[in-house]
């Protein structure tokens, strides 16, 4: 059992419960190992979340999207000019758990496919394709200290795809030296997205930012408010 394989105690110690949802294909869900290895360094649960269990979410003090392949471009009003990779049938089932995070009132943390998922749901738009981001690494600027005391720092980059139009409500607070939006964040809602991948490197230590927000959840809940607009400065 957990108690004699000396698991009780990390169990009773890692308090937080992340939901992430599973990426869907025709015979199985899949996740990247390293989304649940992220979350259980920083001392939480992944809690794996499919169209069957999705009840789960209430039981999770937050989420996390993770990254994976291309929004379809219907869901910002665009035809499809590049032959990107897309799963309409994900795109339909993290619509609806948005919808379901939004009413539970759930922390959000998006990365990479994440942030522009988050950005589409809101109605903003996207970049079909852009150079000189992909596999790479870059310098990012960091102009909203209150999530970060990070000013600047080299991260990695995968994407293809980035924010053309930002969502009302959102304000951005990360951008690369070619002035992508790299980083968005809410201005009433509990809702963070980056677009490098922090499972990999943070040198922002975002999930840090994030976690304060699901710690505080149960016992604050609309007391808190998520951010300040009067720390930002203009970039």
């Amino acid at each position: 059992d957990v108690e004699s394989r000396g698991l009780g105690d990390v169990y009773k110690r890692q308090s937080l419960y992340i939901a992430i949802p599973l990426r869907m294909n025709e015979s199985h869900y899949e996740i990247k190992k390293r989304y649940a290895t992220y979350i259980q360094k920083e001392n939480c649960i992944p809690v794996f979340i499919t169209p069957e269990n999705e009840a789960l979410l209430t039981l999770c003090q937050g989420i996390l999207f993770p990254g994976g392949v291309d929004i379809h471009p219907k869901r910002y009003h665009e035809e499809i000019n590049k032959e990107n990779e897309i799963n309409e049938s994900l795109d339909e089932f993290e619509y609806h758990i948005l919808d379901l995070c939004i009413t539970l009132k759930l922390p959000i943390f998006g990365i990479c496919r994440g942030l522009q998922l988050i950005n589409c749901y809101f109605g903003g738009s996207l970049y079909q394709d852009i150079e000189h981001h992909q596999h790479t690494t870059h310098l990012l600027k960091n102009i909203f200290f209150h999530i970060s005391k990070q000013k600047e720092a080299i991260t990695n980059s995968f994407h293809h795809q980035a924010i053309k139009e930002i969502a009302n409500g959102f304000i951005p607070f990360l951008f690369s030296e070619d002035h992508i939006v790299e980083g968005i964040i809410h201005k009433e809602k509990r809702i963070i997205a980056v677009q490098y991948h922090p499972e990999i490197n943070d040198p922002f230590s975002i999930f840090s930012y994030f976690k304060l927000w699901c710690k505080q959840r149960d016992t604050l809940q609309d007391k808190l408010s998520p951010i300040d607009a009067n720390h930002l400065k203009k970039p």
